[in-house]
């Protein structure tokens, strides 16, 4: 259950990034007016505001029956994996250097979580 609850902090803190990157790709429509308000820059930087709330809780409940030693390096790694990931799917550029990473970033997360 725990690594259950790391895994969706994980999801939340990617997503987070995520709805940050798209909310910078489009204009904000500044002012105090409702159509302002409703823009979707604003819901997806609140949006990503609440994603890193609920993955702040998945993670203090995981870290109830988790060593932080182990649990922060799982969760950082998986959080940059899916962001890889989200990249892929995205068409974003990919070279040896980033798949060896991503590689050894997999190895590492096997060492770490075998102990």
């Amino acid at each position: 259950m725990a690594y259950t609850l790391l895994f969706l902090s994980a999801c939340m803190s990617a997503l987070a990034s995520v709805m940050i990157k798209l909310a910078g790709q489009t204009q904000f429509a500044w002012g105090w007016d409702w159509q302002s308000l409703m823009s979707r820059p604003v819901f997806l930087i609140v949006g990503a505001l609440g994603a890193y709330c609920f993955g702040f809780l998945f993670y203090a409940v995981a870290l109830k029956k988790l060593e932080l030693s182990i649990a922060y390096p799982i969760m950082v790694a998986a959080t940059i994996l899916l962001i890889y990931g989200y990249g892929l799917l995205r068409g974003e550029s990919i070279n040896m250097q980033s798949l060896a990473g991503a590689g050894l970033m997999i190895f590492s997360i096997f060492l770490i979580y075998s102990r």
